[in-house]
């Protein structure tokens, strides 16, 4: 049986996330960059880049400003 996506270690039923651990996860993340807009800026930086919208060096210096608070 497969364990819960959000790295709890909990065994779930054939689902990613076990009942509520995908909110867990969530609001882990939120926290790890400094809330919910970060999260987003920290997507849209990637998206840029990745689609070659943005060079390298602004999305290091994003991921910087982003990380360090």
């Amino acid at each position: 049986m497969p364990t819960c996506a959000c790295g709890c270690g909990e065994k779930d039923a054939g689902r990613k996330f076990k009942t509520g651990h995908d909110q867990r996860l969530r609001s882990h993340l939120e926290q790890e960059v400094g809330g919910l807009l970060n999260l987003k800026e920290l997507v849209n930086s990637s998206y840029s880049y990745s689609n070659g919208e943005i060079p390298l060096e602004k999305f290091r210096a994003k991921l910087a400003e982003i990380f360090r608070g």
